[in-house]
């Protein structure tokens, strides 16, 4: 099973992993032992073909149909695939974590393939939506994926770069997930990452983080993408929580984007704005340092492991993608200083903690 190029004369077979989740694979060949018969006649029809007949451990393959010559190549995923992380981030180490990603638009859905591409043993995707036509300009998935649920269309993408991770989805709002199918497939060394736009997702990531003592990072984009923002919170350590941080509206699950976080636009929203040529980037932008931030609380303790951004973070950091006038974006006040007057520059950031709030009603006593 697997695929077969035509223009360069090329068949693909796939790990059963793929199969399972791609549903244009196809049969385009069959293998057996030598002496022994096929079972079914690789003659007929008029498509290329290949046929593999094993002797003695070693494959001998032809092409039926076709006269361009032969070359075999192997592969492992293990070996190929991720030999240029060696040294950098190690498979079999990242292969036994898993993260839980809460939405997966333009930010959830880049973190997803990033972490994939690194090697994870599993995500845990979280999206009642489904990808639209105007996601396109921002979203990983293409034109191919339009009226997929998200999650959907983001484990095919993910098949496609490690078939060896194990994904789960919910085609659901994490706030919306029932508890016990949660715990079916979590992991003991997870993260969770909340890229949701609605607020109460972060409230409810942070409720399970503390359930499963696992850390988790929230992150988001402010008006037009202009800015970043990260937060990050670990069990255990006394540290603030999300509701001392962002306010006491915890247990609230809003409708109006105008009282939940100021993200860069819900998706109905994102119809009615003029488009902005490189808001994927600035999205991106975000997600990648959320991302290395991910995998540093992931791998934290690991021997041989060279964090990338947590020594030098606190709880909450602002990143500038698009430095816009402080009235369509607060934010910006913070980086008035320190720039002799002229204001926030781009891939500029700041980082600070958060405040623990004794009468906090989620965490205080």
């Amino acid at each position: 099973m697997g695929y077969y190029i035509e223009n360069t004369k090329t068949f693909h077979v796939v790990l059963e992993q793929l199969m399972r989740i791609r549903k244009d694979c196809k049969v385009i060949g069959q293998a057996w032992k030598s002496g022994a018969q096929p079972e079914k006649d690789t003659g007929s029809g008029n498509e290329a073909f290949v046929a593999v007949t094993w002797e003695d451990g070693t494959a001998h393959a032809e092409v039926l149909h076709s006269e361009a010559p032969v070359q075999v190549e192997y592969y492992q995923l293990k070996k190929e695939v991720f030999s240029r992380n060696q040294g950098i981030l190690e498979y079999d180490q990242m292969s036994s974590r898993q993260a839980v990603i809460a939405g997966v638009g333009s930010g959830g859905a880049f973190v997803a393939l990033e972490f994939a591409k690194a090697g994870i043993g599993s995500l845990v995707l979280a999206d009642d939506d489904r990808l639209a036509y105007h996601n396109i300009c921002r979203h990983p998935c293409g034109i191919h994926d339009v009226g997929k649920y998200k999650v959907d269309a983001v484990a095919e993408r993910i098949a496609d770069i490690n078939p060896a991770c194990q994904v789960y989805i919910f085609r659901d709002k994490i706030q919306h997930v029932d508890p016990q199918e949660f715990e079916n497939v979590l992991w003991k060394n997870s993260i969770l990452l909340c890229c949701s736009d609605n607020r109460h997702a972060g409230y409810v990531c942070n409720e399970l983080a503390d359930r499963y003592h696992i850390p988790m990072v929230d992150a988001g984009c402010g008006p037009r993408a202009s800015t970043g923002e990260i937060f990050y919170y670990k069990p255990d350590c006394g540290m603030p929580c999300y509701t001392c941080t962002y306010g006491e509206d915890h247990g609230v699950d809003y409708t109006n984007q105008a009282v939940r976080r100021a993200f860069y636009a819900t998706e109905s929203e994102l119809e009615k704005l003029h488009f902005q040529p490189g808001m994927s980037l600035d999205i991106e932008q975000t997600a990648i340092f959320q991302t290395k931030l991910a995998i540093d609380l992931l791998m934290e303790g690991e021997p041989g492991y060279m964090p990338k951004l947590l020594p030098y973070v606190k709880q909450c950091t602002i990143l500038v993608n698009d430095p816009v006038d402080r009235e369509v974006n607060p934010y910006m006040r913070l980086f008035e200083t320190g720039n002799k007057g002229q204001g926030p520059r781009p891939l500029e950031w700041k980082t600070g903690p958060a405040e623990k709030n004794p009468a906090c009603s989620y965490c205080g006593t």
